[in-house]
């Protein structure tokens, strides 16, 4: 109780003071503004291949930058984090005499990820600040690359070596470690410009860990192998690829770095110890095929694999004009991807049919997606929806080859006079 007495006369103390400075005009004026600065940090300056460090421009001296131009920096992938007005303001007395000073400032921060070893330079970096250009000053960056540990092992595998361009394929990361690993993060070269991450091969379960690798969350396949001799507890990461681009294409050498558990503690106060670890993969090659252009069909859009297609239409008694919606529905390896079939460059379809190309896909997943479009009968004599069509090429049969639908029958009348009933109804597609 006298603790909280005397606390509370020292604040009443302080306020008198403070009240008999502003009385007296002992107050002194706000402290001038700094110049503007612009300042890089990071923190760490050395990095394994496939970590991460943390770079923050900050900007002294105004509160809305412009965001800095951050292209220049190689050797990183390079993911914003944010920005964050730090401004504050705050007051000091010394001798009676008050000072207000006030700082105004921004931060951006970057996460950086080293992607190959050597040494990097993170260099002047421009920042838009009211009207002028200010640059910060370089930093050097020590990347290394991580030591095998005989503790773990890395490989890489792939389905399929030779795909052609656009075909699916299955990569395999698969990590083997003899103790307990935390915070993993792989570099996967070779993948970025060639290929098309379309994410894991399986969604995740509640019993798998997950890890990120090529910028999607995968799930882990837990095992166990003999590797060299020795059994190792592995964990199995597969993702799906598509090749962008026919040719020769190498993926690799993939480097991971990690925390291997060294030793366990034995109380709530020792904690566990980990030390830092790394693999280096095998390099692979896979020889990507172009698609042949003889055979290749006009409205080919991309599609290579083994593709089924199936429509359904309401109504199916119509007067001419009135709509009916079509729906298509899309089976294959990566449907999901896939565009909708161009329905106005069908021939037979575009000749007795108004098609409304605006309809968007109600649902989808990897390998099903499902369109509806409107269509309007223009005569009526149109007995049927004729058959839909969608090409694709099948690398089994090295052919191009179409799917078609079932054409679907139609009652067609004559256009009947519009009543003002139907008026009050409204009109719509």
């Amino acid at each position: 109780m006298m603790r909280a007495g005397r606390t509370q006369l020292d604040l009443n103390w302080l306020r008198s003071i403070l009240y008999l400075a502003l009385a007296l005009g002992l107050a002194a004026p706000v402290r001038a503004a700094d110049p503007v600065e612009v300042t890089a940090r990071v923190n760490s300056q050395r990095v394994f291949v496939g970590e991460s460090l943390r770079l923050q421009i900050s900007v002294a001296g105004s509160r809305a930058p412009s965001a800095p131009d951050v292209t220049g920096i190689q050797g990183f992938d390079v993911r914003f984090l944010g920005g964050q007005d730090v401004s504050r303001s705050f007051t000091s007395i010394v001798n009676g005499r008050r000072t207000d000073e006030v700082f105004t400032g921004y931060i951006f921060t970057y996460d950086l990820t080293a992607t190959s070893p050597g040494e990097r330079i993170i260099p002047a970096i421009e920042v838009p600040v009211d009207g002028k250009m200010l640059r910060t000053d370089p930093i050097a960056i020590s990347v290394v690359k991580p030591q095998d540990d005989p503790e773990m092992k890395l490989r890489l595998e792939v389905d399929n070596p030779s795909p052609y361009e656009g075909e699916p394929v299955t990569l395999r990361l698969v990590w083997g470690v003899l103790r307990e690993p935390s915070g993993p993060r792989f570099v996967v070269p070779g993948i970025s410009d060639a290929f098309e991450v379309v994410g894991p091969a399986r969604p995740a379960t509640q019993e798998d860990p997950v890890i990120q690798a090529l910028g999607v969350d995968v799930p882990l396949s837990q095992g166990q192998e003999m590797i060299d001799g020795q059994r190792y507890h592995t964990l199995v990461a597969e993702i799906i690829l598509i090749p962008r681009r026919a040719g020769e294409i190498r993926i690799g050498p993939a480097t991971l770095s990690c925390n291997l558990l060294s030793r366990r503690g034995r109380g709530f106060f020792d904690q566990d110890e980990f030390r830092r670890a790394g693999a280096e993969s095998n390099e692979l090659t896979i020889n990507v095929k172009a698609l042949p252009s003889d055979g290749r069909p006009p409205n080919f859009t991309g599609l290579v694999g083994r593709y089924t297609l199936d429509a359904s239409a309401s109504p199916t008694e119509v007067n001419v004009g009135d709509p009916i919606t079509l729906r298509l529905r899309i089976m294959g390896p990566m449907a999901g991807n896939a565009p909708a079939p161009a329905l106005s460059r069908q021939a037979d379809l575009a000749d007795d049919f108004r098609i409304a190309e605006d309809g968007g896909a109600s649902g989808a997943t990897r390998q099903f997606k499902e369109w509806s479009r409107t269509l309007r009968a223009l005569r009526e004599d149109v007995t049927e929806i004729p058959p839909i069509e969608l090409p694709y090429f099948d690398p089994t049969t090295q052919r191009y080859e179409i799917a078609r639908t079932e054409p679907i029958r139609l009652e067609v009348r004559p256009t009947r006079v519009i009543t003002a009933a139907d008026a009050q109804g409204g009109f719509g597609s």
